[in-house]
C-alpha cells in the first residue's frame, strides 16, 4: 500500500508505516577528509551499505546540533557540509541546537540510514543553524512512492494512496495534512489525547473507512473497502486512493508535477548499482 498526504507512501506486499527525517542542510566550515580508515563526514557514513554500517567503522565527526527534542533523551542531529546524521546518544543531558560539537563513536545500521553509536561528544561553542534547503513534498514522498509502486507492479502489488483529510478538532488555519496525521484514522484509535468529544462524524467516517482498508490488506493481501473497487497502482493506470472530505480513487492524480519530478531526479540516482 502506498500512501501520499501532501506525500506518497509506499508499502508493495505488506503493511508498514515509514517515518523520513529530511535533514537537508548545508554548514560550511565543518567537513574533514577521512583519514586512517575514520569517517569524518556526514556523507561517508549515510554511503555507508547496510553490512558496512553494521561493522561499527570508526568515525569523528564535526558539525552544528540541528535537532535535539526535549524527548529524544540525549539524542540528536548532527550537520557538517556534506549532510546530516542521526546521533543514538543515551546520555543526558544531550546538546541542544546550534551547539558546534565533534562526534566520536562507531557507524551503526540505524532505524533508517546509517547513524552514530558508543559514542562521546565534545561542545566547542555555538553557531547560527543552517538555512534548510527547500525540498518540495512531491520530490520527498510523492515521486518515490509512486515510482516504488511503478516498479513493483509486475511483481508484488502496491496500493498508492494519499491522505488529504484535516480533522474537524483542528483550528482553521491548519489547512492540509500532516505527517503522520493518517495514523490515528488508519488504527481508528484516538488515544488519550483527543476525547471523544473532540471526534466529528466525518472524522469517524474516515476512520472507519480508512481502518477497514487497512484490515482487509492485513487479512488477505488486498484492501477491499468502501463501495469502489481501490485498483493496485500500475503505470498506465496510474490510479490511488485519496482519503479525504470526499474519499475516492483518483486517476493521474498531480500526473504532471509527479512525472516532472521523476524526470528531473531520476538520472541524478545511482538506482541499480
Amino acid at each position: 500500500m502506498a500512501g501520499m498526504k501532501g506525500r506518497v507512501k509506499a508499502l508493495p506486499g505488506r503493511l508498514r508505516f515509514d517515518l523520513i527525517f529530511p535533514v537537508a542542510f548545508a554548514i560550511a566550515g565543518t567537513c574533514a577528509a577521512a583519514t586512517n580508515g575514520v569517517l569524518a563526514t556526514a556523507a561517508e557514513i549515510l554511503s555507508l551499505s547496510a553490512d558496512d554500517a553494521a561493522r561499527g567503522i570508526a568515525v569523528s565527526i564535526t558539525g552544528i546540533v540541528t535537532v535535539a527534542e526535549s524527548n529524544w533523551k540525549g539524542r540528536f542531529f548532527v550537520q557538517d557540509s556534506t549532510g546530516g546524521v542521526f546521533v543514538n546518544n543515551e546520555t543526558e543531558p544531550g546538546p541542544v541546537p546550534g551547539d558546534v560539537v565533534q562526534v566520536s563513536g562507531a557507524s551503526h545500521i540505524g532505524g533508517y540510514a546509517p547513524d552514530i553509536i558508543r559514542l562521546h561528544w565534545k561542545k566547542f561553542g555555538t553557531a547560527p543553524l543552517p538555512e534548510p534547503r527547500r525540498i518540495s513534498v512531491d520530490r520527498l514522498m510523492g515521486g518515490p512512492a509512486r515510482w516504488v509502486a511503478a516498479e513493483t507492479a509486475a511483481g508484488k502489488p502496491s496500493w498508492l494512496y494519499y491522505f488529504s483529510y484535516v480533522g474537524s478538532r483542528f483550528p482553521p488555519t491548519k489547512t492540509r495534512a500532516g505527517h503522520a496525521d493518517e495514523i490515528q484514522y488508519a488504527w481508528e484509535y484516538w488515544g488519550r489525547r483527543t476525547p471523544m468529544s473532540m471526534v466529528s462524524a466525518k472524522d469517524q467516517e474516515v476512520a472507519t473507512l480508512m481502518h477497514a482498508c487497512w484490515v482487509s490488506f492485513a487479512k488477505t493481501g488486498v484492501p477491499k473497502c468502501g463501495t469502489g473497487a481501490w485498483p493496485a497502482y500500475t503505470p498506465t493506470g496510474d490510479q490511488l486512493m485519496e482519503f479525504g472530505k470526499e474519499s475516492g480513487v483518483r486517476t493521474n492524480f498531480r500526473k504532471a508535477q509527479l512525472d516532472a519530478q521523476q524526470a528531473s531526479v531520476r538520472p541524478t540516482l545511482a538506482l541499480g548499482k
